[in-house]
């Protein structure tokens, strides 16, 4: 091959490495060692907002959207220090601020000494997210109040009793029944029932800690998880206010004024259960035995009482 040929050979390399670079679906960056970004391609413009003008000179920070803590740059960078490349989800910030979920993959490429580059791939995945967000609501959570549904509910009480079987500490499951809520039904309609349960599942929300958990189980029935308890006695005063908050009057959007009580039955681990099924039979039994005395009280389950 002459001198010629061979110039020939690498121009049109270049030429086609230009191309492919250029045209490429995903959005692609080449930085410095410093994460200087020297080359960015069209799909990395549009997905970010900015002209590239604005980005070359810029380090890819100025996309940060304040989603990810400190630590999962720093993370992220040891990780591509040691090895030489990451891969992973970012929450990037469009230039109108919009978030954007990002597919990224990052590597280092070696120059001749110590002179390296790094070249980050990415793809835009927020739509993606979003439908798996819907997918997971359908399979996770109650259309009407938006509260966690039993597969869930199992979940995360199967998760607080593995916490305190290794930690130690009490787990309270609850089985709370609406007392009176079919006459609301039979005299006002099914769509001002569902607004009483919409406004009981707000109203035990906020009178719940931010580590416990309430559910729908399903009807005018929910489920709670009182976790990092020290004693039966401590959750006396949360399961009070509770109940409590449940019985104040609710106001129809027809104007209405409706009252319902509750009666709840608890279990409580590792004293009358170590697993879901069990603490939630047991809680509901309690709560059953609550209601037959047709009152807005608590009932612990105990063993010796059991029928």
């Amino acid at each position: 091959m002459t001198a010629e040929q061979a110039c020939d050979s690498e121009v049109l390399e270049r030429r086609l490495l230009e191309g492919v670079f250029e045209e490429a679906m995903e959005g692609i960056i080449i930085t410095d060692a410093d994460a200087i970004m020297l080359h960015v391609n069209r799909a990395f413009a549009e997905l970010t907002g900015y002209s590239r003008e604005e980005l070359i000179g810029q380090n890819p920070r100025i996309l940060q959207s304040g989603h990810q803590e400190p630590h999962f740059y720093r993370d992220m960078w040891n990780a591509v220090l040691a090895i030489g490349r990451w891969q992973g989800e970012i929450w990037d910030r469009r230039k109108n601020g919009e978030l954007a979920v990002m597919q990224v993959a990052i590597r280092t490429v070696h120059n001749t000494g110590d002179c390296k580059h790094y070249i980050g791939f990415f793809s835009d995945i927020t739509e993606r997210k979003r439908q798996q967000e819907r997918t997971e609501g359908l399979a996770f959570y109650d259309a009407l109040t938006g509260l966690p549904n039993r597969t869930l509910f199992f979940d995360r009480v199967d998760q607080a009793l593995l916490e305190a079987q290794r930690r130690g500490g009490m787990v309270a499951v609850c089985c709370l029944d609406l007392n009176d809520f079919k006459p609301i039904n039979d005299r006002y309609g099914h769509l001002a029932g569902d607004e009483v349960l919409a406004a009981t599942a707000f109203r035990l929300q906020a009178s719940l800690r931010a580590h416990d958990t309430v559910a729908r189980l399903g009807g005018d029935e929910f489920g709670l998880l009182l976790g990092g308890l020290h004693s039966a006695q401590e959750a006396d005063g949360l399961l009070a206010r509770l109940l409590n908050a449940v019985a104040q009057p609710k106001e129809l959007s027809s104007g209405e004024i409706v009252s319902v009580t509750a009666s709840l039955g608890v279990a409580i681990y590792p004293e009358t259960g170590s697993d879901f099924e069990t603490l939630m039979n047991h809680a509901d039994e309690a709560m059953y035995s609550a209601k037959r005395e047709q009152e807005s009280q608590a009932r612990f389950f105990r063993v010796e009482t059991a029928a």
